[in-house]
């Protein structure tokens, strides 16, 4: 949907007229204004189309947090929709801790054949936009040993942003031992 930052519509009447179920996703990012994203609305709208959107999360996290507020306000002030809401149930920039467990649910799959802890990894600015090498759990074919055997040892994957720091403390919560688990 950021195409609407330099174009007025989008052509999706090929992909519909297939048949295809279509959402769409627009970030706030440096070339977004409030006409914009009213630009977004009508065309989620006009479409019947799901738009989410999302601040861009390849920031430092003042910026990040910023942004989830400027875009809230104006999609406050923006024409009601009811295709169109604002992502931010996944955005907490404190972490709770550096322990990554997020592969235990949800391992992303790379077209290099490795398995990585996360899809979110190159949110992390300092990752530059990239999936880390550092961050390889395993390869395709070592897949099952390795969740067999060695996934909860891997959980030093800590990024100054993650998408998914609100599951990382019900994760660690549930694989934290305790004393008396009856009463747990």
């Amino acid at each position: 949907m950021n195409m609407l930052d330099y174009c007025d519509n989008i052509n999706i009447s090929p992909i519909k007229k297939v048949g295809a179920y279509i959402s769409g996703c627009y970030i706030w990012n440096d070339l977004s204004t409030p006409e914009t994203l009213e630009r977004v609305v009508r065309f989620a709208n006009d479409e019947k189309i799901a738009c989410r959107i999302a601040p861009d999360c390849i920031v430092n996290l003042k910026r990040l947090d910023e942004s989830v507020d400027v875009v809230r306000k104006i999609i406050e002030n923006a024409s009601r929709s009811e295709y169109v809401f604002l992502s931010d149930f996944n955005i907490d920039t404190h972490r709770h801790n550096q322990k990554c467990y997020i592969h235990m649910i949800k391992p992303f799959f790379y077209t290099d054949g490795y398995v990585y802890p996360c899809p979110s990894t190159e949110l992390a600015i300092e990752n530059d936009a990239q999936v880390p090498g550092g961050f390889k759990l395993c390869r395709y074919d070592d897949i099952i040993d390795f969740y067999q055997n060695r996934a909860l040892s891997i959980h030093d994957k800590p990024c100054s942003y993650c998408k998914y720091a609100k599951q990382q403390v019900v994760l660690e919560e549930i694989l934290t031992e305790t004393g008396f688990n009856e009463f747990a």
